[in-house]
């Protein structure tokens, strides 16, 4: 019982990397002509165990970790960026959803942040700038 406890305790300490991208990576997708949607996580739980499952308009992009960014090619027009934890951190979490409408070539950022209640988590997903996105 002990080893495992001290197993749990090192999982949810230990940091967790995700599919994150590169910020100079990041910021050379700016200068292309696709249509990008990038999103940060800022969830406040630094090491935490549990990966960000994001989606978009129901297929998965990637898994990020706390302070990590994605970004992906939206299709023009009305899409759906959501958020959800992985593993154990999925219970009792409710996931996050945005719709949004996006034009040819234009960039849309989004933050996942995480709203905790008594009883429950929730994950929300905000629009914000460019500035935000890479601060």
């Amino acid at each position: 019982m002990r080893t495992f406890l001290l197993l749990i305790i090192v999982l949810l300490i230990s940091s967790c990397a995700g599919s994150g991208k590169n910020v100079v990576l990041l910021q050379q997708e700016l200068k292309s002509n696709q249509t990008n949607v990038f999103v940060k996580r800022e969830t406040g739980f630094a090491g935490s165990a549990a990966l960000i499952k994001v989606g978009l308009n129901g297929a998965t992009i990637g898994e990020i970790g706390e302070k990590e960014r994605i970004s992906t090619i939206s299709k023009i027009g009305d899409n759906i960026i959501s958020g959800s934890f992985t593993g154990l951190a999925s219970i009792g979490a409710k996931d996050g959803f945005k719709k949004f409408k996006i034009s040819e070539n234009q960039k849309m950022f989004f933050i996942i942040k995480q709203d905790l209640g008594l009883f429950d988590t929730k994950l929300k997903i905000y629009e914000i700038n460019q500035q935000e996105f890479f601060n």
